[in-house]
């Protein structure tokens, strides 16, 4: 679960934009297996003339433990705790379970141009409509932290 911290963190430091004059889109990609859980976390960042407008974050959790498959509910309420479904003026969280699969995805869709800070706060992304970078210096620092992006 340190990974969500850190992806709040790469969020932070990353996924902002600023003076580019065209539409473009930043995706990005990162898996890492940690104590029987493999983690895909996708990031899709929509830059405008005034900096980033959407950002589409999904976090994939594929259980490759029978041990923490055997205690599926277990996991699902810890992750069902860390991250409650909300619908809040510019930003949505949605979750979905797959005990057949034994996965687990959350999916939080922000519109930065809409989301207040103090809403954004809940997820440990404050301040992310604020931060400028360029697409390219944010692509670098996502492929640094371990991300692939396209």
């Amino acid at each position: 679960m340190r990974k969500f911290k850190i992806l709040g963190l790469l969020l932070t430091v990353v996924f902002l934009l600023s003076g580019c004059s065209q539409e473009q889109v930043l995706t990005c990609t990162n898996s890492e297996e940690d104590g029987g859980i493999k983690f895909t976390q996708t990031v899709k960042m929509t830059f405008q003339q005034d900096g980033v407008t959407n950002i589409s974050l999904v976090i994939d959790s594929e259980v490759t433990d029978d041990a923490i498959k055997d205690n599926w509910s277990s996991f699902v309420e810890m992750m069902d705790e860390q991250f409650s479904e909300s619908k809040k003026d510019g930003i949505t969280l949605s979750k979905s379970n797959d005990e057949e699969s034994y996965t687990y995805k959350v999916q939080i869709d922000i519109d930065t141009t809409k989301a207040s800070d103090d809403d954004l706060t809940e997820y440990g992304l404050d301040g992310i409509a604020d931060v400028s970078a360029t697409y390219e210096e944010t692509k670098k620092e996502a492929e640094e932290d371990g991300f692939t992006c396209s």
